[in-house]
């Protein structure tokens, strides 16, 4: 018999707290405690394989992760309420033989328990027991601060801020590729090249890396002063079978994008902008596509806790016209779009405009509290609704734009610098678009999760 969502919460919550107090109690002292001594690295790390300091080192790491989720009304529906567990375990090895050679193996084991909403058990909760990252990476010392390496074999890929490139932290099995990887740094200056294919789940085989995605590109990052970064990207994807709207067909598409942020000097302000063109083909129709970002920050840092508030904007391309020869709805490649556009996952960076302001406060060392507001609206309204897997969420068509508004609330308790507790509570506020084109029921999602590092 399950326990109720509302007492599993609540029980989560219970422990973080005992646990925050009992690190918060100090005994008291006559004299002032003496700075301590860094700690001394685990047991289980940089383990000598031989004598002398060139020696071969072996170490061991992993992630432990539970979270619990709660839904009513998932993807609007009245009747999908429910409840469930994720578990999943990611154990490493690495063997470092030399300064310039080392072998990195990563497993996975990652569950679901008990969900029974539409599409049940899914590829992004279960994937058995497999191989997440397994590599060779060689590494030649330049110069003073400059290299370069090679990484062949399966590997995950992260570029910028994770707007069309990231591992997929959220979900249970995270996102990987079997890849070539070449990268050259200097300073501040990093330029990475890779050709990679991404790796399905398959949830009770070894994950199968013929997907029928390749995906290659470049992407360079650089400081150009002191208030500003910037990347510089050139993607290209060759998908077999890729669907916008009602149309399935073969895809090739080229991303071209540049992201400046930073923050100017001496004051307390911070931007981000990110922009974004595609071309390529689509079956027979050309691909003209874009996307934009951009995000402004003040942090008051005179102020208890640090407050920072932020305001946003996101567009990205839909396609008005399904029959001109041109596909212009943008393409959002491999995001984490959990983090941009609502931690329901309703809406991804496909034909959208998205217009958020959110502030986030440090009451306590260990704590951050964030609160994030979105309000959707279709890029065009003749598109679909994408979600943030690049599904279609609804149908375009019926001459509304308004998707709706989200609201998320989240706090996250950092325990010591291995564990860490992370709350949350969202609500989606169905718009006419919604309400147009099936179930509009709002959506509520609760969420509660303890990660263990080692």
């Amino acid at each position: 018999m399950s326990t109720h969502p509302a007492s599993r919460l609540a029980l989560l919550a219970l422990l973080a707290s005992a646990m925050v107090d009992a690190r918060s109690q100090t005994a008291p002292t006559a004299t002032p405690t003496p700075t301590p001594t860094p700690a001394p690295a685990p047991a289980w790390k940089n383990i000598p394989l031989g004598e002398g300091d060139e020696a071969p080192t072996l170490s061991f790491g992993g992630k432990l992760r539970v979270r619990t989720e709660h839904w009513e009304n998932f993807a609007f529906g009245p009747a999908n309420d429910d409840d469930f567990q994720l578990y999943r375990a990611f154990l490493n090895a690495e063997l470092r033989l030399s300064p310039a050679l080392r072998v990195f193996a990563e497993g996975k084991s990652a569950h679901g328990d008990g969900r029974d909403l539409p599409g049940g058990n899914r590829t992004i909760d279960t994937d058995s027991l497999d191989l997440h990252q397994g590599y060779l990476e060689i590494t030649l010392g330049l110069g003073v601060k400059e290299s370069l390496s090679l990484r062949p074999g399966r590997q995950e890929l992260l570029f910028g801020k994770q707007r069309l490139v990231s591992p997929l932290d959220w979900v249970n099995t995270r996102r990987t590729f079997d890849a070539v990887r070449a990268a050259y740094a200097r300073d501040s200056l990093r330029i990475d090249a890779f050709a990679s294919r991404l790796v399905l789940v398959d949830r009770y085989e070894f994950d199968d890396g013929d997907s029928g995605e390749n995906f290659h590109g470049v992407h360079a990052t650089d400081k150009a002063g002191d208030s500003l970064s910037f990347d510089l990207y050139a993607f290209y994807l060759d998908k077999d079978s890729a669907k916008f709207g009602a149309a399935t067909n073969q895809e090739e598409r080229v991303t071209l994008g540049l992201r400046l942020w930073g923050q100017p000097k001496d004051t307390a302000w911070d931007y981000d902008v990110e922009g974004a063109f595609q071309a390529g083909d689509f079956g027979d129709q050309d691909i003209r596509a874009w996307m934009i970002a951009a995000e402004c920050g003040h942090t008051f840092r005179g102020a208890p806790g640090a407050p920072r508030v932020y305001v946003g904007y996101d567009y990205a391309s839909g396609d008005g016209n399904g029959t001109d020869g041109e596909v212009e709805t943008f393409n959002q490649l491999y995001p984490l779009g959990h983090a941009f556009f609502g931690f329901i996952d309703l809406v991804g960076r496909q034909n959208i405009q998205d217009a958020s302001l959110g502030a986030s406060l440090k009451p306590l060392p260990a704590v951050t509290l964030k609160v994030d507001g979105h309000w959707f609206t279709l890029a065009d309204d003749a598109d679909a609704l994408y979600n943030a897997g690049g599904a279609v969420g609804r149908a375009g068509g019926k001459g509304e734009d308004e998707v709706g508004s989200e609201l998320d609330v989240t706090a996250k308790i950092d325990l010591d610098r291995r564990t860490a507790l992370l709350f949350g509570a969202s609500r989606f506020f169905a718009g006419d678009c919604i309400q147009a084109t099936g179930p509009a029921a709002d959506v509520d999602f609760l969420y509660a999760s303890v990660e263990f590092g080692f």
